[in-house]
């Protein structure tokens, strides 16, 4: 068993938080409970139709109800290893369980006093058995989700886990049964002829006193503990799965509250409320369980597409660096080695010398940009504020970035009453270079290039304007993401790693600006800056 963090919490229905759409549909379902039972209340001991087939259809779907609920349950548990699901999973199971027997030893269904031999209280005490033990189940997982909140199974002891559980509700529900059967006659009369209705038994004053009090005292406390527990990331209004529960246990407590106190036995206003009551919050709940889990599958997908989308990227990156350094390595092997073994003059060296120094300078640069978006990422990248001439660092730029043989190309309209911002300068000196070197790369030597300044109120807008290649519409924003290069034909054989963009948007961020991109296929493509003066 191991304790992971928060970040490593796998996305479930305990950690997914509920909207106020869903609480206030919660809050809705739990005052129409409320409401039906106080408007049956007058006639709740008046004698209703006599029809064992509604029981069989409501205890059938409530087996069904709580069995898919408890399947979807020790899924969520399966995935995510945390221990309170698998309990919660066995809580549902045995309310599915619990109520076979309890259909089964029903008088006049399948035998006039029920099958397997049972007697008169059996139907009953199996029924205080669901009642106490259900809200008993939920007051649990509360308690243990509290504890073991960041505990998680590996999958092969969830997998046993997923045996043996099923296998000792199971022994429990039998056990429990085979003492609701009471062969020897062991167990206390519990029931008393209705005054209210015509062969009906209903459950003795001490025994409804007994039955109530366990279940409110049970519902209680696990309504409190489950609005205190809502979890470090889930704020105002909780768990999607702590909510419903919240749901289904007022129901439980209103139900039995209106089954014990004021009610004329079985088949009587109130029975029927009661059950009906208590299944449709039952499937209810259900639904809305399951249509959480097709969302946090969706989702899955989703993430899961994404992942194959930045492994695909990554791997197309490493291609692209691997090229990038064996190119510029291969320049420095071949000219050192020429150096070495040839006779050269002083011409020669000099020449081999500087195309040395041209692929380690490269060499370097691709090592900085890996460093540096790593940092940023990191958050360990800090800016090292003062205020900087805008105007003066984009000549600069210019004179550093643009070859000699092709300064003309460069067409330059600045604000002369640019004032100074506050800003990194070496930052922005690396954001104006990758913009210019881009334009420079992805555009025909005779094409010029268009550098513009302008204040606009507080903010500093620079823009830098090819005559290029131009990129498509889709993939305006995906440049700027990690690992991405537009790929066509034009731009196959044009070196680069795709990490420049990503640099020049974290670096903007990172003073408070923004930066896009506007381009027609063809026609080029204008990149805009836009920073704060202050």
């Amino acid at each position: 068993m191991s304790q992971t963090g928060q970040l490593n919490e796998v996305q479930s229905l305990t950690s997914t938080q509920a909207t106020p759409l869903h609480t206030r549909v919660s809050l809705a379902i739990s005052v129409v409970l409320v409401l039906v039972c106080i408007a049956a209340y007058p006639y709740s001991t008046n004698s209703g139709l006599s029809a064992p087939a509604f029981a069989v259809i409501f205890t059938t779907l409530t087996v069904f109800a709580a069995l898919l609920t408890a399947y979807l349950l020790f899924g969520q548990f399966l995935g995510t290893g945390t221990p309170s699901l698998a309990l919660l999973g066995g809580t549902y199971l045995y309310v599915g369980l619990i109520n076979i027997p309890y259909l089964l030893t029903l008088p006049r269904i399948f035998a006039l006093h029920g099958l397997i031999n049972a007697g008169e209280s059996a139907p009953s005490w199996l029924w205080i058995f669901w009642q106490i033990g259900y809200p008993l189940g939920i007051l649990l997982y509360v308690l243990i989700d509290q504890r073991y909140r960041t505990m998680q199974f590996p999958l092969r002891a969830a997998k046993s886990i997923l045996f043996l559980l099923p296998a000792t509700v199971l022994l429990l529900v039998v056990l429990l049964t085979y003492i609701a059967i009471d062969p020897y006659h062991l167990l206390p009369p519990i029931e008393v002829e209705s005054s209210y209705a015509a062969q009906s038994l209903i459950l003795g004053v001490f025994t409804r006193q007994v039955v109530f009090g366990l279940n409110a005292l049970m519902c209680a406390g696990a309504l409190l503990l489950l609005h205190q527990h809502q979890g470090p990331r889930l704020r105002f209004h909780g768990s999607i799965l702590h909510l419903w529960l919240r749901t289904s246990t007022v129901a439980s407590l209103v139900n039995v509250t209106f089954s014990v106190v004021h009610t004329g036995g079985r088949y009587s206003i109130g029975w029927y409320v009661s059950r009906v009551n208590g299944l449709m919050t039952a499937i209810f709940v259900l639904c809305a369980l399951l249509y959480e889990v097709n969302k946090l599958y969706t989702r899955l997908a989703q993430q899961n597409k994404e992942l194959a989308k930045q492994n695909r990227l990554q791997s197309d990156f490493l291609s692209v660096v691997g090229h990038e350094f064996r190119t510029a390595l291969t320049g420095i092997l071949g000219f050192s080695e020429l150096m070495c073994t040839e006779e050269l003059d002083g011409q020669e060296v000099q020449t081999y010398a500087e195309d040395i120094h041209t692929d380690a300078t490269r060499l370097t640069r691709l090592i900085n940009d890996l460093l540096d978006l790593e940092r940023m990422k990191s958050g360990r990248m800090e800016l090292k504020s003062g205020y900087v001439e805008i105007n003066g660092l984009i000549w600069e730029v210019i004179r550093h970035t643009c070859p000699t043989s092709q300064i003309d190309r460069i067409l330059i309209e600045l604000d002369p009453d640019m004032p100074p911002m506050l800003g990194d300068r070496d930052k922005l000196t690396q954001v104006f270079t990758n913009l210019l070197s881009n334009a420079l790369k992805y555009s025909n030597e005779n094409d010029a290039i268009l550098l513009t300044s302008k204040r606009e109120g507080n903010m500093v807008h620079i823009s830098v304007r090819d005559h290029g290649i131009g990129i498509p519409l889709e993939q305006l924003e995906i440049i700027f993401e990690r690992y991405a290069r537009v790929e066509s034909t034009m731009t196959r054989y044009v070196g680069g790693t795709g990490l420049g963009l990503p640099i020049v948007r974290q670096i903007v961020t990172m003073h408070d600006g923004r930066v896009w991109a506007e381009s027609t296929l063809g026609n080029g493509s204008t990149f805009h800056v836009l920073l704060p003066l202050s």
